[in-house]
């Protein structure tokens, strides 16, 4: 669409030149990699045991913000993985999450 309109703009007149004509578009991305179940099942995993481990330390200094930040990204990461397969994890929406918590102080 870009394109377009500047190739437009310059048979008009309104450029002295089209700048896109020298320019490439961006090289294709390679296709994706799908997952065998096993995989996914080893990804969520250890999705799963990061937050466990996130929450643990947390309880063990519930005032540290980097490890309540921790907490977030790790709950994130799951949320990630599981959003195309599951239903959130139970407490996933409340509006005290690790996240929140940090921030507001729930």
């Amino acid at each position: 669409m870009l394109r377009s309109a500047v190739s437009w703009a310059a048979s008009r007149g309104l450029l002295r030149s089209n700048p896109l004509d020298v320019m490439r578009a961006p090289p294709k991305p390679a296709p994706r990699k799908h997952l065998l179940p096993s995989e996914v099942a080893a990804l969520l995993a250890t999705a799963s045991a990061q937050v466990d481990l996130a929450a643990e330390r947390v309880q063990a200094k519930p005032g540290d913000g980097q490890l309540l930040e921790a907490l977030f990204v790790a709950e994130q990461t799951q949320l990630l993985f599981a959003l195309p397969r599951t239903p959130a994890p139970a407490g996933a929406n409340s509006p005290c999450s690790a996240w929140a918590t940090w921030r507001a102080g729930c």
